[in-house]
């Protein structure tokens, strides 16, 4: 049987790339974010995992990439665009997130694989310029916050649970439902998000069923619930969207970490997205190929960075050997 991680990078070839995966980013350069100056990450793979020691800037790449990007044309309604200014907010607190000169080049995958489009973003004054020229992208950013267990956060299905209405059902195609399960190491009856309402206020819960119970969100543990709300979402983003996910091994057994970055190479070979996602998990990088690698490390000289690694060599810098 092919190696996926194979067909994935023969796909990403130079002469491959911009027929199946657009105008992807091929690479970016960082000067000025919060210590990470004149750093450049080639994106050569459609999948990166950053790793480093916690601080070494590993959310600060993911989150500029969100704003390499104009939202398409005839979007959904509610769909907002990333800028520089949703990740790096200056305040009493953090008057200089970024230097004054701060600035990233983009550079963007073409029909001419010898002519990449390249564009700054950049401080002009008070404000950032050089977002007219961005290709067009959706972006999705899995950040730690965009899946909190609905009983942590009270939402609408807790603090109205006697009398809430239920609206509108969106079942979950058994596919998605297979690959969930193959994750967790579960095998599900059934999975689906079921709309909930209370006045003017609207919501949606994910629903499990298996070994004959049923059960909502607000009664799965948070690894369960963020890979079935992750796996969805991929699975139901158009093709070739960005996604930015951090740590996306968070409350995970073992087994499943690594089936996790196997879906993730497996949905990228279906729908060409490209996945930028930060990890400590060895099992995580063991998965991945070498070429999607990338190690940072900082210290009184700023922020390094490390392609290509041996997942024995990524273990040895995260646990000091």
């Amino acid at each position: 049987m092919a190696d996926p991680r194979k067909q994935l990078a023969k796909k990403y070839t130079l002469d491959n790339r911009y027929a199946n995966f657009g105008e992807t980013i091929k690479k970016i350069t960082v000067n000025g974010f919060r210590g990470v100056n004149g750093l450049d990450v080639e994106m050569n793979y459609p999948i990166l995992a950053i790793s480093g020691l916690n601080g070494a800037g590993k959310s600060t790449i993911g989150q500029i990439c969100l704003s390499g990007y104009r939202k398409p044309d005839n979007v959904e309604k509610g769909y907002k665009r990333y800028y520089v200014r949703d990740f790096f907010p200056a305040s009493a607190a953090d008057p200089n997130p970024f230097n004054p000169d701060a600035s990233v080049l983009f550079h963007y995958e073409t029909d001419d694989k010898d002519s990449p489009q390249e564009l700054t973003v950049k401080r002009n004054q008070k404000e950032w310029s050089g977002y007219k020229r961005q290709p067009h992208r959706k972006c999705f950013y899995i950040g730690f916050t965009v899946y909190i267990p609905k009983v942590e956060r009270k939402d609408l299905s807790i603090y109205k649970g006697s009398s809430f209405a239920l609206t509108q059902r969106r079942d979950i195609p058994d596919d998605i439902k297979i690959k969930v399960g193959r994750i967790l190491g579960q095998q599900y009856d059934e999975l689906h998000f079921q709309g909930i309402r209370h006045g003017k206020n609207k919501a949606e819960l994910g629903i499990a069923s298996r070994y004959g119970a049923s059960y909502s969100e607000n009664n799965m543990g948070f690894g369960e619930g963020r890979t079935f709300y992750m796996v969805d979402l991929l699975e139901r983003s158009p093709d070739r969207s960005l996604f930015v996910i951090e740590e996306p091994e968070t409350s995970l057994h073992e087994h499943a970490e690594y089936e996790l970055a196997k879906y993730l190479i497996d949905v990228c070979n279906r729908k060409h997205h490209q996945i930028i996602f930060t990890t400590h998990s060895d099992r995580m990088l063991k998965a991945m190929p070498s070429e999607a690698r990338l190690m940072l490390y900082r210290d009184i000289n700023g922020v390094s960075s490390f392609e290509g690694l041996s997942s024995t060599r990524a273990r040895a810098m995260l646990s000091f050997g």
